[in-house]
């Protein structure tokens, strides 16, 4: 304890107060025309609506008092003026709702928050437009009409002009000049700029959040000029590690986590590829609007890729209940979730609440939550890995890199092929038959619905025999191999100029790319032929073929093969065990059919039965098929690429009822499709994707949420970018731009920055350029006694917030300050570091899901740690980590004794400064001065004054002498003591 006091007497001697944070009272002073109809719209506007509408809106004027425009409210009734402007105290209207003579509404006395939003409407100038009146509903809640569709946030987005400001000389670009005028209006002068130190840390933490190298940011106080500022903020923007840490923002808000929570809390197979899919958007600066149409529909758009396949792992992150009660209301309950967290990341709309009644908020009708809800009604259920679930992307990740198709597949356009279902006569297969009397048809040949088909000729017959001829190239390289690009079911030869090449035999749902164990010289110059053979046995049935040349390396063709060979098992496996249960169900009673839709407890529903409609040779054959299946799916190959995705039923999907107070088992109204009214009356244009695995509702949607007709989606990203730089958001409520919602600051300001996210094809990294290169980014966190006093919150920015850093930035900073942290290693399956045996013990299942990473793995960034929803990295948890059960779109930063408790004894931390001791000790040596300098500014980013180097040095003899500390084991607690610093967790 000894040691820890003087550690602690260390850390009061450097002024540290862990997590220590500024408490202030707002205070506002009169807000301009534009912001007092923001508040108007998003405060006032309802709350009369919903206590005043019955009496005195919509043309009723109870007591001649009408509220249908500021002419009317100003008039008044028979009482005389509602409101007095000169005397706001005085005001009719004020003294009603306080009960004061009048007892305005009569049914009760408003909450005092209500008061208060209608005393602050007339103190600044009751701000109306005039003939606007409320949207008056005798059933409490807004209703969908022109009141309504007038609030800011649901008005197309039409672009400001930048204003004119009085000192235009402090004016870079148009954000400056939009901050500086509402600066301007309430009298206050935006701070001077930061010192070059202060601005070089912001920028690193803001971009790539980890700490500048203490040599870079001397050179930049050296020359701090526009074009090294202009050069960082490009080589950080478009660094790797930028994707790292901006992916973190994007993950909080979309809830992404690692594991199911419940109390098995099991893993989700393969999520991380969706993470890893962020961090390389974000890296790639993909286009915000392909962003979402990727998460929204990656499987429906017109071009598939890997990478859009694996963003719509966005529909897997969720809770997931393996054995709930009602297991109807569970399905509903994960489609309520996607609609909740699609409407709050994408549009700020809570819609969630409107699940079980119209919404009391907002005007969004009980109905058109199930019309929204209808584009994600076909999804299949999340199934913890199983086939509705899991695909394997290695055909297109392993696909040749430089391939050229001698015989196109018929993926996209429908290849002419010379086809017969007769057999045909020998030599068949061959250059020179004559095949004149066979039909010819377009590719796919097969029966409609088979999974991942595109039918374009029917075939029904038990087999099939096709033809076609191409011209090989003349030229081709040494390297150059022959592969096959097939979609087969089910059995399939493939002949190559009489010779048959391939034999592959059951079926698949997709193409796979095989590789051909044959030289490249068996093609002949001039006219080739391509010949195939399919047999059906039973089922779906469908064959489409392609022959490929490339330069692939055998490496990847083989890994091709094994997968291909690894498929072709599980798909047999799965075909045998659905015929089985399909046949065991018409058998199934009461509880049962709900039951044996899970697939986790078909056994257990199914074992009672033996002896009665199955029997105990069947089971057993059952039990060991699925003990085979679950064998594969756990060991798969090395190289497989598996991915969480979504799947949905097939192109049909069932009808959406409005279910009654949100009961699974109580439909009402059929609904179809449909966008948010309050937003348009545009009806979806809906069109089934080729390949017909799904409806193409959720393309319909995500085409709609990028389109000009969506007020929403490009002033919800640009303000979270804000929010993201800066720490608040222009609209604070940055997932709800609804009437209750928190009005705009600037809401020029952000109508301009949406209208330019769109302007440049929603290029994230311009917003970020713009925000970056102004002033108004790049003013100092000073106080202004004046400012504080008129503007304590900051709410016209008149200077930069000050800010603790988040919980993985303090860990990685630690990694980085010793020189431990792995930053050259990216992307790949999560980590887990180190968790004490005590919190593992807290488990439902004590150590379960939670492995031992490689100490080379343990050190990588803080973004690619196991999410695990029932345990979390101490240090992470401390500091307020997200919670990864819902929607984080804001991390609130809190003072807590557990963080400075974490900070001081976690093995972690005692680790991190030994190791950060003896990088010093070999770097400078031991000398108490030199060795406190280095520590300091390593850990900094500056050079310490002579003070500190003083007390440092006194700490280090302190510890050794009072405490018989070794050099090392003092320098070790010294180096704590400088990881506890404020000034090494906080950025000004």
């Amino acid at each position: 304890m000894g040691v820890v006091r003087s550690v602690v007497h260390g850390l009061v001697m450097w002024g540290m107060v862990a997590g220590s944070v500024r408490v202030c009272d707002a205070a506002d002073g009169a807000v301009p025309s534009a912001e007092s109809m923001a508040f108007y719209e998003a405060k006032v506007r309802p709350l009369l609506a919903q206590h005043c509408g019955k009496c005195h809106l919509d043309g009723k004027a109870k007591g001649g008092l009408s509220l249908d425009g500021r002419k009317a409210l100003l008039q008044g009734g028979e009482s005389g003026p509602a409101v007095s402007l000169e005397k706001p105290a005085d005001s009719l209207l004020l003294q009603a709702v306080n009960y004061d003579g009048f007892e305005m509404p009569p049914s009760g006395k408003l909450p005092a928050e209500s008061i208060a939003i209608l005393t602050r409407w007339v103190e600044i100038g009751l701000p109306m437009p005039e003939g606007a009146a409320p949207a008056a509903s005798t059933h409490g809640v807004p209703q969908v009409n022109e009141t309504t569709r007038n609030h800011w946030s649901f008005r197309l987005i039409q672009k400001p002009v930048v204003p004119a400001v009085g000192t235009p000389s402090w004016v870079v670009n148009p954000i400056d000049a939009f901050v500086l005028k509402q600066l301007e209006t309430h009298g206050l002068t935006p701070n001077p700029a930061a010192a070059p130190r202060e601005l070089y840390r912001r920028v690193h933490y803001d971009l790539i959040g980890l700490p500048p190298h203490p040599d870079d940011v001397t050179q930049f106080e050296s020359a701090p000029s526009a074009e090294a500022y202009r050069e960082l903020v490009e080589s950080l923007l478009t660094s790797p590690q930028h994707g790292e840490h901006w992916a973190r923002y994007w993950l909080d808000l979309v809830r992404y986590a690692e594991t199911n929570s419940y109390e098995r809390d099991n893993p989700k197979p393969h999520v991380w590829r969706y993470r890893d899919y962020v961090i390389r958007s974000i890296h790639e600066n993909k286009p915000y609007d392909q962003f979402l149409k990727e998460q929204i529909a990656g499987d429906e758009l017109e071009h598939v890729t890997p990478d859009s396949l694996i963003a719509t792992g966005y529909y897997r992150l969720g809770l997931w209940d393996d054995e709930p009660v009602d297991r109807e209301m569970a399905y509903f309950d994960g489609l309520d979730d996607i609609v909740g967290t699609t409407a709050q990341a994408f549009l700020g709309l809570t819609l969630n609440c409107a699940r079980c009644h119209d919404h009391k908020l907002d005007p969004v009708p009980q109905a058109d939550y199930y019309r929204f809800l209808a584009f994600f009604r076909n999804v299949q259920h999340f199934d913890n890995g199983g086939g509705a679930s899991l695909l394997d992307i290695t055909p297109q990740i392993a696909a040749p890199a430089s391939t050229t198709p001698l015989v196109p597949t018929s993926e996209q356009d429908g290849q002419t092929w010379s086809y017969t279902t007769e057999t045909p006569a020998e030599g068949w297969s061959q250059i020179r038959f004559d095949a004149s009397d066979w039909k010819t048809g377009l590719g796919g040949f097969g029966s409609p619905g088979t999974p991942g088909s595109v039918v374009r000729t029917e075939w029904k017959t038990a087999d099939i025999w096709l033809r076609r001829t191409f011209q090989a190239p003349a030229a081709f390289s040494p390297e150059s191999r022959l592969a096959v690009r097939l979609h087969h079911d089910e059995d399939a030869e493939i002949y190559l100029n009489g010779t048959r090449v391939l034999e592959q035999k059951r079926y698949t749902t997709g193409y796979s790319v095989l590789p051909l164990e044959l030289p490249r010289q068996m093609l002949v110059n001039g006219e080739n032929v391509l010949a195939v053979h399919c047999k059906q046995t039973g089922g779906g049935q469908y064959i489409d073929v392609g022959l490929l040349e490339g330069n692939s390396s055998p490496e990847q063709l083989a890994m091709e093969a094994e997968q291909v060979a690894f498929r072709a098992r599980l798909e047999e496996l799965d075909k045998q065990i659905e015929a089985f249960e399909e046949s065991m169900k018409p058998h199934l009673k009461g509880g049962e059919i709900d039951d044996f839709k899970a697939e986790s407890v078909r056994e257990r529903v199914l074992k009672p039965h033996v002896g009665q409609f199955l029997t105990q040779k069947q089971f057993k054959d059952y039990v060991q098929l699925r003990q085979q299946r679950k064998q594969l799916r756990d060991n798969p190959p090395r190289s497989q690429g598996m991915a969480l995705v979504v799947k949905e039923h097939g192109k049909d999907a069932p009808p959406t009822h409005i279910l009654i107070r949100g009961n699974a088992r109580a439909q009402g109204d059929a609904v179809q499709p449909g966008f948010p009214a309050v937003l348009t009356s545009t009806t979806p244009e809906i069109r089934v994707p080729d390949h017909g695995a799904s409806t193409g509702r959720r393309r319909a949607l995500a085409e709609w949420m990028v389109s000009p007709e969506n007020p929403l989606t490009a002033r919800v990203i640009v303000n979270r970018i804000w929010q993201w730089h800066f720490g608040r958001g222009i609209v604070a409520s940055s997932s709800n731009f609804g009437l209750q919602g928190d009005a705009p600051t600037h809401p020029e300001l952000l109508n301009w920055l949406a209208a330019e996210l769109i302007e440049h094809h929603w290029d994230l990294r311009h917003i970020h350029r713009l925000i970056l290169s102004s002033n108004t980014y790049r003013m100092s966190s000073r106080g202004q006694e004046q400012a504080l006093t008129a503007d304590p919150l900051n709410a016209w920015f008149w200077r930069f917030d000050m800010r603790r850093l988040r919980a993985e930035e303090i860990r990685d900073t630690i990694l980085a300050t010793n020189g431990t942290l792995n930053i050259d290693k990216m992307y790949g399956p999560s980590i887990y570091p180190t968790i004490e045996a005590e919190v593992l013990a807290g488990q439902s299942r004590p150590g379960a899901g939670w492995e031992n990473s490689s100490p080379e793995d343990k050190a990588r960034r803080s973004i690619y740690i196991h999410i695990k929803r029932s345990l979390t990295v101490p240090l992470l948890a401390a500091f307020d980590v997200a919670d990864s059960d819902s929607v984080c779109p804001v991390r609130f930063a809190t003072t807590q004794p557990t963080q400075a408790l974490s900070m001081l004894n976690s093995v972690f931390l005692n680790e991190q400064a030994e190791l950060l001791a003896q990088k010093t000790r070999h770097s400078v040596g031991s000398d108490p001065k030199v060795f406190v300098a280095a520590v300091l500014r390593q850990a900094l980013q500056r050079m310490p004054t002579e003070a500190e180097i003083v007390r440092g040095v006194m700490l280090i003899a302190d510890l050794k002498s009072q405490h018989q500390m070794s050099d090392e084991a003092a320098q070790k607690y010294y180096c704590l003591m400088v990881l506890n610093l404020n000034e090494f967790v906080y950025l000004d």
